[in-house]
Parts: C-alpha cells; structure tokens; sequence
C-alpha cells in the first residue's frame, strides 16, 4: 500500500521529495513498532511537504546543472555529485528528525550525516539505485519486473532505508 501511494504521490515530480520523505517517515514508524495507517502516511507527506520540496527541488536543479556541465568540467562535477549523493541519502532522516529546520540547516545536517557515515550512506543509495541500475544494464529485465519496481520495490526499500537510520535518529525524533 505504502509503495503504491509513494508512487502515485510522486506522479507529479515535484512532490516527490515529500512522498518519499512520508514513506520513510511510515516506515520509521513501522520499525519502532506503531500499526501503519494510510492516514499516518498522509499526516507525515503534510508534515514534510514543504521542507521536502525545497530539498527536492534542489536536488533536481542541481542534477539538472550537472548534467549539463558534467563535459566541461569533470573532477569537480565528479566531487560535488558525490557530495550530494551523500547528502541525499540522509535528507529524509533529517527532515523527518527536526522538518522545522532551515533549509541550508537541513543540508549541512545530511552532508555531515552522509559523510560521516560513508559505509550506511553507500549501502542506502545501493538500494535505492537498483531499479535504475537495472534499467540501464538490462531493459528487458527492467520491464520484466515492472511489478516489483511499481508495487514493491519503494516500500522495501522504504523499510531497510529506515532500518539503516532508526536508531541514528531514534532521540531526536518527537
């Protein structure tokens, strides 16, 4: 149900930060033990929506600018991708931990978050990355597995993304 409403919340590209952030939110829930309500995930996805957007729209604009300089300058597209990779990888556990926060505040949180645990923040974006890996290696597989990736996929990945991160983030959540 989760993976299904992350999807559907994440049709228009733009409030995909937010679904994804609601979904890790319901499985932070989830791993500390409370039921999982569909209103749960919507109360988060509202809770989230705004720091979330500034995030992700970020996050586009600045893969956005990548792409289009990725030719021209190599090593240093090379570092700061890098840099917000990692950052990306702890983006919803900060925004879910403290969502009142700034929004240089947030990113500054999840770059030294992302860094400072390089071996977590590398095994998040191995997960989150598979489909994409999938489709780029083998298309034909990709699309075999069209189920997996629309109606499983995102909660699993939901699920071991909360599992890595819970208990870095278990006192500062309210």
């Amino acid at each position: 149900v989760l993976s299904i409403l992350t999807l559907l919340c994440s049709l228009p590209v733009v409030t995909a930060g937010a679904s994804w952030c609601a979904l890790y939110s319901s499985m932070v829930d989830m791993v500390a033990g409370a039921p999982m309500h569909i209103r749960g995930y919507f109360s988060h996805f509202r809770q989230l929506f705004k720091p979330a957007t500034k995030c992700w729209v970020a996050i586009l604009a600045l893969a956005y600018l990548f792409y289009l300089d990725f030719q021209a300058i190599w090593g240093g597209v090379l570092f700061l991708v890098f840099c917000l990779l990692m950052a990306s990888a702890f983006l919803p556990p900060v925004i879910n931990a403290n969502p009142s926060l700034r929004f240089l505040q947030l990113w500054k949180a999840a770059l030294v978050q992302g860094i400072g645990r390089l071996p977590r923040s590398l095994a998040i974006l191995a997960v989150l990355v598979i489909p994409a890996v999938v489709l780029f290696f083998s298309p034909r597989w990709f699309w075999l597995l069209i189920f997996v990736w629309s109606f499983l996929w995102p909660a699993a990945a939901g699920y071991l993304w909360a599992r890595l991160t819970v208990r870095l983030f278990g006192p500062l959540v309210n």
